[in-house]
């Protein structure tokens, strides 16, 4: 639904730029008969036998920013009228601006409340030479995104600059055949000519309704960019190739060809600056003098790529990637008459004045502490957004869905679920009070409340599709998926993919995979749009009511009896468990995960419960992720409070081993100072060997053992899972088990066997209730087939 706070487009006038030369983008099939090219007015060609430098300036994911932003005193966000002074007041005529992508949309409340006019106005006041596209100008549907282009309804500002696409098939063209998404531009400056080739990553529909880009392909990006820059350059229409990629740097620097001289990327939000002359952290890369930059996003920081050009050899001698940062931005203009003349501050003024009275609106004066997303610390020192981790201001959403929407009968969802990507901010209090501004700039999108009633089955399925393929387009490893209150769930990260949970409890009790849930969250997330948590079976049922609103209501309704605060216990543990059979007297380290938010409350000690034994260790609470120093993320996935915990295996044997057993499963809970992490009742468990004869014999068990890990040195062969009833299939056939050998994961050397269903419920602090008969096992089918170690 659009939001009609506001309608009507505003009339603005053109500042004074260096960089305001027109440009026209090449027709869309990127065999453009001729492109105007634009000439730097301060930049006459070059004499022979000398060299050019150019300066390439770049901008990322502003999503409506647009002022100055600080924190603990220090500018993180410099604002669009700083970045535009900056750039003016820059000494080198030959010098260009250009944007990423994402430049509207999920954006923050002075613009998005107003349909994000204010920032296409200012942006437009910079006169940026084009724009490639990216997935969040998708936001309000492929129409509203041409209606901003072609400026056919007075209530969108036009966008006055070139949007590029030259891997996206199906948007069309206006007036006299331009197409709305062109392949590239060029610029002329000194002489030297300059192509900008705008593509986006092929995932773009992973992240938006199927609705809003209807009857529109994204094609792999690398052969449309390598075809062009090749063309480019063999009919002498470049001189220098810039690939203006809205993905990944780091992921796409090394896929470059040796026609591309510079990377500019984004939507990731990672600043990253590489190149072959001082960055810190050098690339492989076809062509030796690549360089390649992303500014991050919000204006924290200002990209520049600096080219030095061979004029009579005509190539490029080098390129050095520069990240400017926010402050430095700030501080270089700060009293400038630029600043204080600023036709952009003017009018992003006019535009906040607007916005004031709507965003002051209480909703609520007894939220003593903000709710945060999750965090991560950089290799840089640099601390940005987790989407990987549970955080505390996606439990608060999660616990409102589950709170406040009701089917149209009137029936209470069973619970409430959200992403980490629809959450953009954190929720901030000012002395205890949360107005709509603060709201909506959490939950800006403007999507549906809704209801969708799945199986036990499929919100398993729904939980494993939190990680993603590392290798593919999507460039964060784990999306976590909130869950609210009354769900709690464990898994073991080593797992193979599709099988890392193994337990889920809903109000207590084991989840039912056959039995059906009624779920609320959004008609974004639960109709399988962004993330890819749902399957398409049914589609979810809209209540009329936006999010947010239902987001504020719940607040409102949560904090007037008492204070509203931060969850300080998190509602996903990871842990690995031993793997096979352990001997009694054995000591096996457990690997515990995610006990913390990395931002919010923290675990200090940790207990781990087998059987009757215990051990206990102090929790790791880092942020640091320096994923380029291990093997695989930490922090981005599992988030924080991490711990080893060393347990030696003790039991009384004629208490939990039936007659002429070889083993038994002993229960497993994790407990802290925060309270219990995993509860016996999710029904985790550990195989332990029993001796050849027992005092007292009991019923056999029926449940199932314990799944183990996948272990990354061990062969891929399948191995046989145990049968539930059948404790001793998997024993060694000597009969005396294998002493687990542990490492620094908590995993065993040995082989063993183990089922991929989830864990057996319904053990006491001493042994799992027996003869209780087997609990229903999730994904009867998938979770039936033998795991395979890897």
């Amino acid at each position: 639904m659009k939001n009609r706070i506001l309608r009507g487009s505003i009339a603005f006038t053109a500042a004074l730029s260096v960089l305001a030369a027109p440009v026209t983008a090449i027709a869309s099939d990127g065999t453009g008969t001729s492109a105007d090219t634009a000439t730097s007015p301060a930049g006459p060609a070059a004499a022979a036998g000398t060299t050019v430098v150019l300066d390439l300036f770049n901008l990322t994911d502003i999503h409506g920013r647009l002022v100055e932003r600080q924190s603990k005193g220090e500018v993180v966000e410099a604002g669009l009228a700083a970045m535009q002074c900056y750039m003016e007041a820059h000494a080198n005529p030959n010098k260009s601006f250009t944007l990423l992508g994402d430049n509207i949309g999920a954006s923050t409340f002075e613009s998005g409340s107003l349909k994000d006019n204010p920032v296409v106005a200012a942006l437009n006041l910079m006169h940026p030479l084009a724009s490639t596209i990216g997935n969040h100008e998708f936001d309000s549907g492929a129409d509203v995104l041409k209606k901003r282009i072609d400026g056919s309804d007075p209530e969108y500002v036009k966008f006055a600059f070139p949007y590029l696409g030259a891997n996206v098939e199906g948007m069309g063209t206006y007036g006299t055949d331009t197409p709305y998404l062109g392949d590239y531009v060029i610029k002329e400056m000194g002489g030297v000519k300059v192509a900008y080739i705008g593509v986006i990553a092929d995932d773009a529909p992973a992240k938006l309704p199927a609705s809003a880009i209807e009857g529109i392909t994204f094609h792999d990006p690398h052969p449309k960019l390598a075809a062009l820059a090749t063309s480019l350059k063999a009919e002498n229409k470049a001189d220098i190739v810039v690939a203006m990629l809205d993905d990944d740097v780091k992921r796409n620097y090394s896929r470059m060809p040796a026609e591309v001289d510079v990377l500019m990327g984004g939507d990731t939000h990672k600043p990253y600056e590489f190149d072959h002359i001082d960055s810190k952290e050098t690339l492989d890369s076809i062509n030796p003098h690549l360089a390649g930059v992303a500014s991050g996003a919000y204006t924290d920081n200002l990209g520049l790529v600096t080219v030095t050009y061979d004029t009579t050899a005509k190539k490029v001698v080098s390129a050095d990637a520069k990240v400017i940062p926010a402050a430095t931005v700030a501080t270089a203009v700060k009293g400038s008459d630029c600043m204080t003349n600023s036709p952009i501050a003017a009018t992003i003024n006019d535009y906040l004045e607007k916005a004031k009275p709507l965003g002051a609106v209480v909703v609520s004066e007894n939220v003593p502490e903000d709710f945060a997303r999750g965090k991560y610390t950089d290799a840089a020192g640099k601390t940005v957004e987790n989407r990987g981790t549970e955080s505390t201001v996606g439990n608060l959403v999660a616990d409102a869905f589950h709170k406040e929407i009701v089917t149209k009968e009137g029936t209470p969802v069973d619970f409430g679920v959200t992403n980490a990507g629809g959450l953009r901010s954190d929720l901030k209090q000012t002395n205890g009070v949360v107005t709509v501004k603060d709201v909506f700039n959490l939950a800006p999108f403007s999507n549906y409340a809704a209801y969708r009633k799945i199986t036990g089955a499929m919100f398993k399925q729904a939980l494993e599709n939190q990680w993603t393929n590392q290798t593919g387009a999507n460039s964060r490893p784990l999306l976590r998926l909130a869950t609210s209150s009354n769900v709690t769930y464990t898994y073991d990260p080593t797992y193979p993919a599709g099988e890392r949970v193994t337990s889920i409890l809903i109000n207590g009790k084991p989840l039912d995979p056959a039995a059906t849930y009624t779920v609320g969250s959004t008609d974004f997330l639960l109709n399988n749009n962004g993330d890819r948590y749902f399957d398409k079976s049914t589609e979810a049922v809209l209540t009329g009511e936006l999010d947010r609103d239902v987001i504020a209501r719940h607040i409102t309704k949560a904090s007037k009896t008492a204070p509203l605060t931060p969850s300080t216990l998190k509602r996903a543990t990871g842990i690995i468990l031993p793997i096979g059979t352990v001997e009694k007297g054995a000591q096996f380290d457990f690997a515990v995960r995610g006990l913390s938010f990395t931002a919010g409350a923290q675990a200090k000690k940790v207990t781990v419960a087998v059987g009757t034994a215990k051990g206990s260790a102090d929790v790791d609470n880092t942020i640091v992720e320096d994923v380029k120093n291990q093997a695989a993320p930490i922090i981005t996935t599992d988030g924080t409070g991490q711990a080893m915990v060393p347990v030696t295996i003790d039991f009384d044997a004629a208490k939990v081993c039936a007659a002429g057993a070889k083993t038994a499963a002993l229960p497993v809970s994790v407990t802290s100072e925060l309270g219990v992490h995993i509860p016996v009742e999710a029904g985790l468990t550990v195989t332990v060997s029993c001796p050849t004869s027992t005092v007292v014999p009991v019923p056999p068990s029926t449940g199932p053992s314990t799944p183990k890990p996948s272990d990354p040195s061990a062969p891929s062969d399948p191995q046989k899972p145990n049968t539930p009833g059948d404790p001793g299939k998997d024993q060694d056939k000597s009969g005396k088990g294998a002493t687990p050998k542990t490492g620094k994961d908590g995993k065993t050397s040995q082989n063993g066997k183990a089922s991929k269903k989830l864990a057996a419920t319904g053990a006491s602090a001493d042994v799992l209730a027996l003869g209780a008969g087997a609990i229903v096992l999730i994904g009867a089918g998938a979770l039936a087939a033998s795991r395979r170690r890897r």
